[in-house]
Parts: structure tokens; C-alpha cells; sequence
């Protein structure tokens, strides 16, 4: 049996099972999801927050760092500009790190500037698909040469994000972009506008980045709260009330311009509990943002960042916990009918994670009680993380298997089809063949 195999078939287990009392019928196989949009990755936010080494990795230290991702079998990868990198240069880059963190010169910023296309080259070589972040509201504007507030100036943060997409085409990278983030977490902007002001920002945005090419993949933020948390009266969860309104209303301000957007982007992390990051989120995401609004009902689902744990401690580092409790959720992720791209164990370098690099003095590490840990052998290397061992399975079965197909659901009442019991691969005509 082939580790492909194994992994197929945790996959297909993770979809196992009709809710209680129904009954599956076992003469009406169909195809409950199309994996040939989806792949698990990483999000690469320390390629421009706290990107020393990672800027290093794609210049000097490239081929190193491809042999290990491919090793890892990484098939997405996160770029998540932050507010703190534009493509247009050091300068814009700085004037919008200004802005965003009041910092003064590049040292503060925590990272070396580099060409996007170093990172844009890299990932087409290594055949990595991209997800792609335009900065949203805060964002430098080419023609003020400024950092501007798009809350204030959506037309002028619009221009900036088609020309964004505009230097993606010109580069000839569209084919490695499956899909557009539009800025990172907006929803924390409750406080600062009106959720009309927010969603007549995303729509300028997404029509000015389709006039471009039209055949792109737009996607905006939300949050949705666990039902453990509606009617909470503690701080914290009248805070994700708010959050989950402002997003509920945001997306309800679209009115037919939702038409413009493609997925719903999803950030999971669990309450320190080893599942609560897996199939409850789509559900909850589905409940009170997508199922009340009408025309939000075409929007699939992104993971761009994901942690079992919200607040991890060091044992999250081991093979068990963080490797097996990962590879339950991206397994949960994979199975959901409604869940494409999955590009967010948060971050590349972060526990239980998918690779470690040492300089030669530290190994870049994120570490929870911060501490640095030292190269006893003193030499340049890197190590895939646990969570690499896991997510190379899962992708090969995806590759090898790229139906999930399920049995079908007698039940009745309207139940999500989660009954999903085995993977086909799919013959050269497209149709699927004998279960792996």
C-alpha cells in the first residue's frame, strides 16, 4: 500500500458518515467534490514581515529552499503583503509601512525588500500555485507617490490593485494565481467605518481588478463566531458578535455586486481544543454569512490561515500534536464540499509547521515563549517540519484521486453532503474511474 494511498483513504474518511438516523443509499454514487481546486499549502506572511532569511531563501539559498518545499509536496503558497510590501518598490513599501506602523527606516520593518519576481519565478518553477493579497484599505498610491487610507480613497486603491493585477499579466504569472485576496482580516475596520463604506471598497476594487482579466478569482475577508459564543456576555465574545454582524452586513452591502466575488476567506483557529479548527468553520462561515444573503450563495470558500490551537505551547512542535492534529483538520478541510484552496497553517516556519531554516547562529523559528534557539552544528541548512509529512500525503492523494465521491443521502432534511465515501481517479475522457 503506498503512502498516497493511506492518505486517500484518511481523506476519504474524513467524510464518512450521514448525521444520525439517516440511511446511505449505496446504488446512487455521486461526485461530491472536484479536488482539482484544491491543494494544501502554507501561508508565506514571513516572506514580508519578518522575511530576512525568507528573502534569502529566494535569491541565494533558491534551489535549497525548492528541493525542500517539493519534498514537503507544498502546492499553494500564501503571498500575504500585510500592508508592509508593495510590489513597486523599497520606497512604496516603506511609505506604506509608515503609515501602517509608524515605523521610520527598514531596520524597523523586520525585513529585506525584495523583487516579487523572485517570489512570482520561484513559484512557477516549482509549479506552486499562488494566492495573491492586494493591500486593502492602507495602500501606496503610484500616482501621488503617498500612502493613502482607501476608507477615504477607494477609486485610488482601486487603480492600485489593478495595477497589481496588471503586473502579474504583463509578467505572464496569471496562470499561477488561483486566487486574489482583497487586504487581510478588513473586518477588524468595525470600528473605523460603516460596513457600506468597506463593501463599496471591496466592490471598486473587484470590478477594476476584472477589468483587467476577467478570468480571475476574487476574495474577501470574514469572520464567523462558534455557536458556543452567540448570546456570550463576556468581552471577548460580544467582540466576535460584532465582528460576525460587521461582516454579515458588509457582504449584505454588496447587493448584486457580490457577483464580483468569488470566495469567502476563511481563518480558523481552534480554541484549544484539538478539532474545534475543523469542519466548524465552514459551517459556521456558511450560517451567518453565506445562507442569509442571497447573493453571496456562489461564494466558495479559502483557507489562508489555520491553526489547531489559537494560542499553541511548545508541545505543539511534536509529531503528534502538531502533525496528526493538522493533518485532521486540512483532512476535515479537504473533504468539505464547499472548501477549495487551503493555504493557511499560519505561518510556513510556525510549529508543528512545514519547514525550519537555520542561518548558521539560530534556526528562524516561531517559537511560543519566544525563545531562540541556537544551531549547535553552526551551518546553514533547513529541516521540513512535521506538518510536511502529512501535507505531502494528503496532496499526493489529491493528485492521484481528484473525485470524492459519496453514496448519497437518504435522510433527507436538507443535510450537507458529508457522506462522502471514497476517491476515484478521473479517466483522460474526465469521467471517473475504479475507486484507489
Amino acid at each position: 500500500m503506498t503512502i498516497a494511498t493511506v492518505a486517500a483513504i484518511t481523506l476519504a474518511g474524513s467524510a464518512i458518515g450521514s448525521p444520525s438516523g439517516h440511511v446511505i443509499d449505496l446504488t446512487r454514487p455521486v461526485v461530491t467534490k472536484d479536488l482539482t481546486r484544491s491543494a494544501l499549502g502554507a501561508d508565506a506572511e514571513d516572506f514580508c514581515i519578518n522575511g530576512v532569511e525568507f528573502a534569502n531563501l529566494l535569491g541565494p539559498r533558491r534551489h535549497e529552499f525548492a528541493r525542500h518545499l517539493r519534498e514537503g509536496g507544498v502546492k499553494v503558497l500564501r503571498f500575504a503583503t500585510m500592508l508592509r510590501y508593495d510590489f513597486a518598490g523599497a520606497d512604496a513599501t516603506l511609505k506604506l509601512a509608515r503609515l501602517t506602523t509608524g515605523a521610520d527606516d527598514m531596520e524597523a520593518l523586520w525585513y529585506e525588500w525584495f523583487d516579487p519576481e523572485l517570489f512570482f519565478s520561484f513559484c512557477r518553477e516549482n509549479d506552486i500555485n499562488i494566492i495573491a493579497m492586494v493591500n486593502l484599505p492602507l495602500f501606496y498610491d503610484v500616482d501621488t507617490d503617498r500612502a493613502l487610507d482607501g476608507l477615504l480613497f477607494p477609486e485610488a486603491c482601486a487603480r492600485n490593485a489593478a495595477r497589481f493585477v496588471q503586473w502579474v499579466a504583463d509578467h505572464d504569472y496569471a496562470d499561477t494565481v488561483v486566487a486574489w485576496e482583497l487586504g487581510n482580516e478588513t473586518y477588524g475596520y468595525s470600528r473605523k467605518c460603516e460596513p457600506e463604506v468597506l463593501a463599496r471598497l471591496n466592490a471598486v476594487c473587484a470590478r477594476a481588478m476584472k477589468a483587467v482579466d476577467p478570468g480571475i478569482k476574487i476574495a474577501v475577508p470574514g469572520v464567523a463566531m462558534g455557536a458556543g459564543w452567540k448570546g456570550a456576555t463576556t468581552e471577548e465574545g460580544r467582540g466576535y458578535q460584532e465582528l460576525t454582524e460587521f461582516s454579515a452586513r458588509t457582504l449584505a452591502a454588496l447587493g448584486r455586486d457580490a457577483r464580483l466575488i468569488d470566495y469567502l476567506i476563511l481563518h480558523l483557529y481552534g480554541q484549544n481544543e484539538a478539532y474545534n479548527a475543523s469542519g466548524f468553520g465552514p459551517v459556521n462561515f456558511h450560517r451567518d454569512l453565506i445562507a442569509p444573503n442571497p447573493n453571496c450563495r456562489h461564494m466558495r470558500f479559502i483557507v489562508t490561515e489555520w491553526r489547531y490551537v489559537a494560542h499553541p505551547t511548545t508541545g505543539d512542535q511534536t509529531f503528534l500534536w502538531g502533525a496528526l492534529h493538522h493533518g485532521k483538520v486540512t483532512a476535515d478541510l479537504l473533504a468539505d464540499p464547499r472548501v477549495d484552496w487551503i493555504a493557511g497553517i499560519h505561518s510556513l516556519n510556525m510549529l508543528g509547521g512545514l519547514l525550519f531554516v537555520s542561518n548558521g547562529e539560530i534556526w528562524h523559528l516561531w517559537e511560543p515563549e519566544n525563545v531562540r534557539i541556537p544551531d549547535p552544528l553552526r551551518k546553514p541548512r533547513m529541516a521540513l517540519g512535521p506538518y510536511a509529512v502529512v501535507l505531502r500525503w494528503l496532496n499526493e492523494a489529491v493528485e492521484r484521486c481528484p473525485l470524492l465521491v459519496g453514496t448519497g443521502d437518504t435522510g433527507g432534511g436538507g443535510s450537507q453532503a458529508r457522506d462522502c465515501g471514497r476517491l476515484t481517479t478521473r479517466s483522460a475522457e474526465g469521467s471517473s474511474g475504479s475507486p484507489r
